[in-house]
């Protein structure tokens, strides 16, 4: 039994044995046809539309998140380049010379963190990030009074790497740290 409405009087139609595609005559004279199957009220496709718009706002967020994400993992190259170049700074004070680092790890990390196992230059200086990096580190002697120091890193592992540098001199403040494709 099929309860359906006409569209002309608004009249209730009861209908029990008739197939999808006939039609039933109202008292007011209208041809009502019988509907074709399920049909989907209003509320449904309203929540429908609704879901959709919600899942519409989260696009813009989610891809915010992956960009904030990246720029939280490259902070550790900020922080740490200043760090490895005030021990060499130290290092120099100390023994008259700057001396060369790394690079470590041997290959550059893509998308995730490695293990950071101080060579013996980083020993000497000596600094050790503690534990896992996103970055491979470097320190090159540029000259007897002049360093490089690098960070090198795939965060988002599309095989193109950032770099950032930092000089440094035995009687300079340190500058700034340079950065080439930060969030690649």
């Amino acid at each position: 039994m099929t309860v359906i409405r006409c569209p002309k009087c608004r009249a209730r139609l009861v209908v029990t044995a008739l197939a999808p595609d006939q039609c039933v005559e109202c008292s007011c004279g209208t041809f009502v046809p019988m509907p074709t199957g399920r049909t989907v009220s209003a509320f449904w496709l309203t929540m429908i539309g609704a879901v959709l718009v919600v899942l519409g706002c989260c696009v813009p967020l989610v891809r915010n998140m992956a960009q904030y994400n990246l720029r939280s993992r490259a902070s550790a190259a900020y922080t740490n380049l200043p760090a490895i170049a005030g021990a060499e700074q130290a290092y120099f004070k100390a023994h008259g010379t700057f001396v060369g680092a790394g690079p470590v790890p041997a290959a550059v990390p893509r998308l995730q963190k490695v293990e950071f196992v101080a060579d013996d230059g980083f020993k000497a200086i000596p600094w050790q990030p503690g534990g896992f990096v996103y970055y491979q580190y470097e320190v090159q002697v540029a000259g007897p009074k002049s360093a490089v120091v690098f960070a090198r890193g795939d965060l988002n592992g599309d095989g193109k790497q950032s770099e950032f540098r930092l000089e440094v001199r035995p009687d300079a403040p340190l500058g700034e740290v340079v950065a080439k494709d930060p969030l690649e």
